[in-house]
């Protein structure tokens, strides 16, 4: 049996050889379709609701599906129908869009912390002061100075 050096990590930690293999793979897809990956962040989080839905005159209409781009299509996760005594009640949700900003932005090192900033101290010094303590007034009794 062949040695193993003394700096190694098992393949047990990483869930044994099976899991290690299908990690290895779904890295390589992810690698593969980083482009398409990348596209579909930035769909996310540049769609607004106004691509599915417009304001005319004080009333919203939600848009033909042919006039609506896959794009936007795709950053809607849920559409709700309600009947109404009115009529029915549309809602409609996007995707949380602040949470894929700050994917997009993560990924393209926009969050990176820059070189000059890594020498720069992370707790600064504050020194405080009280307020400085007035010296007593003396009061003195104009009676007993009479007497």
């Amino acid at each position: 049996m062949p040695k193993t050096p003394k700096n190694s990590v098992p393949i047990t930690r990483f869930g044994g050889v099976r899991v290690l293999q299908r990690r290895i793979q779904r890295s390589t897809v992810i690698e593969q379709n980083k482009e398409k990956i990348a596209k579909e962040i930035i769909n996310l989080s540049t769609s607004r609701i106004t691509d599915v839905m417009e304001w005319k005159e004080g009333k919203v209409y939600v848009k033909n599906s042919a006039d609506i781009s896959d794009a936007a299509i795709r950053s809607i996760e849920r559409i709700k129908v309600t009947p109404t005594r009115f009529g029915d009640s549309v809602e409609i949700k996007l995707w949380d869009k602040p949470q894929f900003i700050k994917l997009a932005a993560k990924a393209s090192g926009i969050l990176d912390e820059r070189a000059d900033d890594v020498r720069t101290p992370s707790v600064i010094g504050i020194i405080m002061k009280g307020p400085e303590e007035k010296p007593k007034e003396k009061i003195i009794d104009l009676k007993k100075k009479e007497q």
